[in-house]
């Protein structure tokens, strides 16, 4: 069966092709879902389900691609095809042997797919699109890092639909639901690495090891012992075993740790580093107030603690507002004085449900205690807060925290996991025992009483933020984490003849003394009349030669374009030994033209074949040294000394450097 779904109104629709009986209900779950977010405010269209299935004339989607299969605008153009009709077979949409689906969302305009192989793709392998904070994570990775490497591809997998899809859809993403692996890796052209998020994606991480592919592993969970067990069991998750976690944790490329406690529990055998959870700054989204502004607000409303996560036993807000019932019977405080804010009702899961309504009889219509349904913005509650109460009972390093500091708020939390590596107790917080009421009471009138506790409590929460738990820090972290499981490619570059435009400038100092047959070889003395050859050495000797040469054409926007593609382009140059002055000038060439950045990517050297790469773009027709068989393969710059030559891959101007890079990148080494 076919679906097609209308998402929330700036998004054109899903399409489900060929999904069978379990999908087709979680699909159902899903729409539920989303008519609840709907009458949370959400944009949107009617949210209803159409069966109807219809033709498509022709495929719609390269092969070697994942683009979108086609947006609703290319399927109301095609031949007997209806506006908000899925259409498409499984063949143009997947291999015979697929057991999953392609899922194709589109927006105003592409997602984010490069297919460049600069632009390596990383793929974000999640295991569900549901909205909690362990999503969060990849979702604020994305966001930051596609800023700073446009280029980039991401993709997003998931085994199921949810309604997150459509926000990393808006932050640049391509999200695919239900591939298997082989077809993911098989249609995506160049994979820089897989980020695996939660532990629930064992399974994928064992089969990229078995097949070679650079991955990450973010543990967000803290599921000691048998737990682990008891979690995949609760979730009827039979793709994860504690066999096959312990399998990836021990053949996983990098596995990341949230916290360092974290690491010790779980004591992976693979490589494993710590990241800590990033969150983005309000600060620069407008959402910041000044201290002044802060003070007059304060004085003009009650004292608002807020406790923010989905409504659940886990996070136990029902003994939060036990806690907060407890302060003001001990304060006699009243609705003007005192309040309690609890967001993330979600009643998608029956037991979600049930919870939901103990914690409501517990408020019990009490005026001083909100409770809201789950929210994507809230930013609006930790505004009108004044501390974050947070007496979750399994977390690790809550995203809820971060966010708190980052808006300056004290937290009041439980001293578990890694938890009191967020918060120093006294300094940024309380921290207290999760059986501990009366410690936890004391902590919320502390804070309560006195508003300048509240306030240092808060700047040193905000300091720590920045210096712990940015996005910035985050991202610098994860970046190097990738770094080390899969280097950047390097691209070897020469400077004369491909760079720099050495013939242009020889023949601008040679004013005309002679005809230049440039075929006959590739060292210029050679290819004026004889008897005018140690003159035109004296040429490229001369002082300013090298350091006047112009740059070829394109030459230095492809260098930019390649390391903003995120390649590692180093300049591979060999000097003129009996020049005095052809070193130094070519630093001083670089200087001028690409900046002091690129003086550390110089590699001055006589024997290039020593030099490590993956490519080398160079001129010379036949480069020799002291290793037969360099790690590199030539891409040979056109020349009319080399037109003869046998080399496969040639390069005739710069501005086709991306094309050369995909044959040469691509090819079997």
């Amino acid at each position: 069966m076919s679906f097609a779904v209308n998402t929330y109104g700036e998004l054109e629709p899903l399409l489900f092709v060929n999904i069978g009986k379990e999908d087709a209900e979680r699909l159902e779950s899903w729409r539920r879902e989303y008519r609840f977010w709907r009458r949370q405010g959400s944009k949107g269209a009617n949210g209803e389900i159409s069966n109807t299935v219809s033709r498509v004339p022709a495929p719609l989607r390269k092969r070697d691609s994942l683009r979108p299969v086609a947006t609703m605008g290319v399927l109301s153009q095609a031949e007997d095809v209806k506006p908000m009709a899925a259409a498409a077979s499984a063949k143009q949409l997947r291999s015979p042997k697929s057991d999953g689906d392609l899922v194709s969302l589109a927006c105003a305009g592409s997602p984010r797919f490069y297919k460049s192989p600069g632009a390596d793709t990383i793929i974000f392998q999640l295991h569900n699109l549901d909205c909690s904070g362990a999503n969060a994570v990849p979702l604020n990775l994305l966001t930051y890092m596609s800023c700073q490497s446009p280029a980039t591809g991401f993709v997003v997998h998931s085994p199921m639909p949810g309604p997150m899809a459509d926000v990393f859809l808006k932050a640049g993403a391509l999200v695919v639901v239900g591939q298997s692996v082989d077809d993911l890796l098989r249609q995506i052209p160049s994979i820089r690495a897989v980020i695996c998020n939660s532990i629930l994606s064992a399974h994928v991480v064992t089969q990229l090891a078995d097949r070679g592919v650079p991955c990450l592993w973010v543990l967000h969970e803290w599921w000691p012992g048998k737990q682990l067990e008891e979690e995949c069991l609760k979730r009827n998750n039979k793709s994860v075993t504690p066999a096959i976690v312990q399998d990836a944790m021990t053949r996983c490329g990098r596995i990341v740790c949230v916290c360092e406690s974290q690491k010790r529990l779980y004591s992976p055998k693979a490589p494993s580093r710590v990241a800590y959870v990033g969150v983005p700054d309000p600060r620069d989204q407008g959402f910041h107030n000044s201290s002044a502004e802060i003070e007059a607000a304060m004085s003009k409303r009650p004292f608002t603690f807020l406790t923010l996560g989905i409504v659940c036993p886990r996070k136990n807000q029902h003994f939060a507002v036990k806690l907060f019932k407890q302060l003001c019977e001990r304060t006699g405080a009243s609705e003007t004085e005192l309040r309690l804010i609890v967001v993330g009702v979600r009643r998608e899961r029956e037991y979600e449900r049930q919870y939901a309504e103990l914690v409501i009889t517990e408020i019990d219509n009490d005026p001083r205690i909100e409770i809201h349904d789950v929210t994507k913005d809230t930013s609006v509650f930790y505004r009108r807060a004044d501390a974050l109460l947070f007496p979750s009972l399994n977390e690790v390093t809550p995203c809820v925290i971060a966010e708190a500091m980052s808006y300056s708020l004290p937290v009041v939390a439980t001293d578990i996991a890694g938890i009191p590596e967020m918060v120093c107790n006294g300094v940024e917080g309380f921290l207290a025992d999760p059986d501990d009421s009366e410690l936890f009471v004391e902590q919320m009138q502390l804070l309560y009483r006195n508003p300048t506790l509240c306030k240092k409590i808060g700047s040193a929460g905000r300091a720590k933020f920045e210096s712990k738990f940015s996005m910035q820090s985050m991202v610098r972290t994860f970046q190097s984490i990738i770094a080390e499981v899969a280097p950047p490619r390097t691209v070897l570059v020469d400077m004369d003849g491909c760079l720099v435009d050495w013939d242009r400038g020889f023949s601008a100092a040679w004013a005309n003394r002679s005809s230049i047959t440039r075929q006959t070889s590739y060292a210029m003395e050679s290819c004026v009349p004889p008897e005018l050859k140690e003159e035109a050495c004296a040429v490229f000797h001369e002082q300013g030669f090298f350091a006047g040469l112009p740059p070829m054409e394109g030459g230095l926007r492809a260098l930019n374009e390649m390391r903003d593609a995120g390649l590692n382009v180093l300049l591979c140059t060999a000097p003129v030994l009996t020049s005095r002055y052809c070193a130094a000038e070519k630093f001083g060439w670089v200087e001028n033209h690409l900046g002091p950045d690129w003086l550390a990517r110089i590699v001055l050297t006589t024997d290039k074949t020593v030099v490590k790469g993956d490519v080398l773009i160079d001129d010379k027709p036949r480069i020799s040294g002291s290793q037969t068989e360099p790690e590199w393969q030539q891409i040979i710059f056109d020349a009319p000394y080399n037109a003869d030559t046998s080399h496969s891959l040639r390069l005739s101007r710069w501005a086709d450097w991306r094309g050369a890079l995909v044959t040469a990148l691509h090819q079997p080494l």
